[in-house]
């Protein structure tokens, strides 16, 4: 990356603060006025692009600019970013890399257009730890996407596979029985303000800018998917034997063996074919918030035939449904960030190895022969895969507190097209 830029994310906050600060001195912004006007430079991909969201500021009595042409303020942060001369664009530097097995790892940095950022269960709540975790783990991952939205939009969908756990326990243990459709909807709520709070505490200490919304999400699901006939994704508690005899009894679900011991519920897990509140999100990342949305991959619902839609008992892939939405949106890139490092071949075993790069259909023979599990990295690799191909641009899979460094080329491992 050039010097320009900084070398770290932290020498990239310090130089967004120093143009805050000089924002302000200059043209008598507020912080907040400042902020909104670093995010419009950094979510444009050109000069006619920042001039239109200055102009739609300022039609709105956001700012007011009685001394400077528009052009103007944009030379200026151009120059303040050092941006002018430096080789580099918005939309971020050249593959600049090594090549690692014929292909050829880039750099995203610094990022533009939209990233989409998939969040894994370790954002909230790794393995072992307890609820009371939460607020602690999300700050983390707050302040990773909080880093990117200074420069780009940002959508964020996260898993919810413990949340959705507890909830279903808690409600068999009082006696009820709690829909997995309503589980997820409200898992979102759950999560969706976690995140929002804490990624809003980020961007008003860098920007001066609470711009972050949480969206209820629906993920549609085909009634034909293959899927259904055969429920695989455990979710809930677990159970004794006898419990899970007379539930499969009472209820007619599918009980399936824990490797941890007992039994708990499998339910299908369809494929998304389209997010309902699409347009919400679009007109939301227009106006220069960080959207958070399809939380769990999106509560699972299917269209009547009278154009209704109806909640089902199923689980949608949070990844899968990530790269749908970063497909549809036309996104720079996808971002999947986990617990591990990337994908590695010979995962568990002494001789694994990190892949730094690879093709989608690299990725998507790796699914095939079984080298990713399907109940953690395979679905990532797929859903990367998947993306990459049909948009010709790169997913990423990186582990959570190298999301910027993946960015770079530096960390991580790349699915090409």
């Amino acid at each position: 990356m050039d010097k320009e830029h900084g070398d770290t994310s932290r020498a990239t906050g310090r130089k967004s603060h120093g143009l805050l600060e000089a924002l302000m001195e200059r043209y008598g912004f507020t912080k907040q006025q400042a902020g909104r006007v670093i995010r419009c430079y950094h979510n444009s991909m050109n000069r006619v692009m920042f001039c239109g969201c200055i102009e739609h500021m300022m039609r709105e009595d956001i700012l007011a600019l009685p001394r400077y042409s528009i052009d103007e303020l944009y030379d200026f942060i151009r120059t303040m970013l050092g941006a002018a001369g430096s080789g580099e664009t918005l939309q971020g530097q050249a593959p600049r890399t090594g090549r690692e097995g014929g292909c050829q790892r880039g750099s995203i940095w610094p990022p533009a257009g939209l990233i989409v950022v998939a969040l894994g269960g370790n954002a909230f709540q790794a393995p072992g730890e307890g609820l009371e975790a939460q607020w602690r783990n999300v700050r983390r991952a707050a302040a990773i996407v909080a880093e990117i939205a200074l420069h780009a939009k940002v959508l964020v969908v996260h898993g919810n596979g413990p949340q959705v756990g507890a909830l279903l326990e808690w409600a068999w243990r009082s006696g009820a029985r709690l829909p997995v459709d309503e589980a997820v909807a409200a898992t979102q709520g759950w999560l969706g303000y976690l995140l929002a709070q804490a990624i809003g505490d980020e961007l008003e200490e860098r920007m001066g800018s609470r711009s972050v919304a949480a969206i209820v999400t629906q993920a549609v699901v085909s009634r034909s998917d293959p899927a259904w006939a055969k429920p695989s994704k455990p979710i809930g508690p677990l159970y004794s034997g006898e419990e899970a005899k007379k539930l499969a009894e009472e209820t007619g679900w599918r009980m399936i063996r824990d490797p941890r011991g007992g039994w708990r519920r499998a339910v299908p897990s369809p494929r998304p074919q389209r997010v309902v509140e699409e347009h919400a999100i679009l007109s939301l990342l227009a106006s220069h918030h960080v959207v958070i949305a399809a939380g769990g991959g999106g509560i699972p619902v299917v269209e009547t035939g009278v154009g209704q839609l109806r909640g089902v008992e199923a689980v949608i892939d949070k990844d899968h449904v990530a790269a749908l939405l970063a497909r549809r949106l036309s996104s720079t890139t996808l971002l999947i960030l986990t617990g591990v490092d990337g994908f590695y071949r010979g995962y568990g075993t002494p001789r694994q190895q990190l892949v730094p790069c690879m093709t989608a259909e690299e990725a998507l023979e790796a699914v095939e022969r079984g080298e990713a599990p399907p109940g953690s990295m395979g679905p990532k690799l797929e859903a990367a895969a998947l993306y990459a191909s049909a948009t010709g641009r790169p997913a990423i899979i990186a582990r959570l507190e190298k999301g910027v460094e993946a960015l770079r080329g530096e960390a991580g491992t790349w699915i090409l097209p």
